[in-house]
């Protein structure tokens, strides 16, 4: 990053201040993720990059939401996914899952089912966050026996491609929708999620999986 300011590269200072807004975020220090979300957010409007924009506001989003700012993390979903030609760039695939689970946190399934809206499987990074996108969107609606196929289908693909946080999520959601059917099996796919969690330092996502794990004990005792 100093690197990066010293060298005026925008470009890389964007990138690099939305990713660690990201990962703080994903690690538990909510408030170090988002101290300079304000920079950022301003620097890529004014940048009029559709990558950035696909890249860097769902990033901050999901700071703000931890830092409970659901209202703003809202407003950068729909900021990004209205962008035009925004669904025709990787990073927005790349962010898609993200985005949808970001979305609905907010309370808003509207926004949640629009970010997926128009999106093709053109390739198998397409298919892998459309099946992901698919899984949270329908475990929102309740339907969580289809969820729960669809999430597991989810962590086979992303086991495949290699993607480890994605898994870790699948496997966390489909142990949450089993857990919502009455609990058999959902304590396995919660500890692989757990083990892919804490390997990765992902301390907010490893207490959401040890509720999920404590509730999955509690129903069978």
């Amino acid at each position: 990053e100093a690197w990066a300011e010293e060298s005026g590269a925008v470009f890389s200072l964007i990138s690099g201040r939305s990713m660690k807004a990201y990962l703080l975020s994903q690690r538990g220090d909510a408030d170090g993720g988002v101290d300079q979300s304000d920079w950022v957010i301003e620097a890529t409007r004014m940048s009029r990059d559709t990558q950035l924009i696909a890249l860097a506001l769902p990033s901050v989003a999901l700071a703000l939401l931890e830092r409970g700012e659901p209202h703003r993390a809202a407003a950068l979903i729909e900021e990004s996914q209205g962008t035009p030609h925004a669904r025709e760039t990787l990073p927005y695939i790349v962010s898609l899952p993200d985005m949808v689970r970001t979305a609905l946190l907010t309370g808003d399934a509207g926004l949640a089912e629009r970010v997926v809206a128009g999106v093709e499987p053109l390739t198998q990074m397409h298919e892998h966050a459309l099946c992901t996108a698919r899984a949270a969107l329908t475990e929102a609606r309740g339907e969580f026996e289809k969820a729960a196929e669809l999430y597991h289908e989810s962590a086979g693909r992303w086991e495949r491609f290699g993607a480890l946080p994605e898994r870790g999520h699948a496997l966390m959601g489909h142990g949450r929708c089993l857990l919502d059917l009455g609990g058999p099996g959902a304590r396995a796919s919660l500890g692989e999620a757990r083990e892919i969690f804490a390997g990765l330092g992902a301390l907010r996502l490893l207490n959401q999986v040890d509720e999920l794990l404590a509730r999955s004990i509690a129903a069978s005792s």
